[in-house]
């Protein structure tokens, strides 16, 4: 069994209430870590293992003036671990904790991450009927394909390539400026290869085919020879 007594243990220019030990270390109580508001009083004990990892042990009972009880303590070096990683974590009580023992360093500032909400990654695609030309995007084209069938017979693939609906929007937008529109994401058939170039311009990903499945015949589009698309 440890002893201590009560004594300012040193953290670069701070000093906070601590326990000397008797051989000379320093460390720091369970219940001076929950004075400093760094973990709560409740459930105290599992926080500190979880935050310091799975070799982290609580093999320190020290019994100190103050109470003649033994308590739990952590080694010094554990206690600035536990400071920073909480700091790191965005802990305000740690944050000043760490920046008034180290200011002559780079001050730790949090800035809770924002979940960006990235663009789903999927095709743009290419579909012709008799008299018209639909362009939209799609992470199934084949189901889109099947949907837009039940309303409008003998919509063909003409060609796929990789985008997402961004993508889809900007060609939109130059199309509209450029040329006859039949609605908002339908074009007249003679704009066809028009609308291939833009594809091909547009995106850095090589043009894709789609295997043949279900009622779906497999296209081939070659962008440099926008007349001989194959079926």
């Amino acid at each position: 069994m440890l002893t201590a007594i009560v004594s300012p243990v040193p953290i670069g220019n701070l000093s906070i209430e601590g326990l000397l030990l008797q051989d000379g270390s320093y460390g720091v109580a369970v219940s001076q870590i929950v004075a400093l508001q760094l973990v709560p009083p409740n459930r105290s004990l599992k926080q500190l293992e979880t935050l310091l990892g799975k070799g982290f042990q609580f093999d320190m009972k020290v019994k100190t003036s103050l109470n003649s009880k033994a308590v739990n303590a952590i080694a010094l070096k554990d206690f600035k671990q536990l400071v920073f990683i909480l700091a790191q974590k965005g802990d305000a009580a740690a944050l000043r904790l760490w920046n008034k023992a180290h200011p002559e360093e780079s001050q730790l500032n949090y800035v809770k991450p924002i979940a960006l909400k990235l663009p789903k990654p999927g095709f743009i695609y290419l579909l012709e009927g008799s008299n018209c030309l639909k362009l939209g995007y799609s992470t199934n084209v084949e189901q889109r394909l099947k949907t837009l069938n039940r309303w409008i017979d003998e919509l063909e693939l003409v060609a796929t390539v990789k985008g997402t609906i961004g993508t889809e929007k900007a060609l939109h937008s130059t199309l509209h400026k450029t040329g006859d529109c039949l609605g908002e994401e339908w074009y007249p058939v003679y704009r066809k290869h028009e609308i291939l170039g833009l594809m091909d311009v547009t995106l850095s990903d090589a043009a894709i085919c789609l295997q043949q499945r279900s009622a779906i015949a497999q296209f081939t589009y070659e962008p440099m020879r926008y007349g001989h698309d194959k079926a």
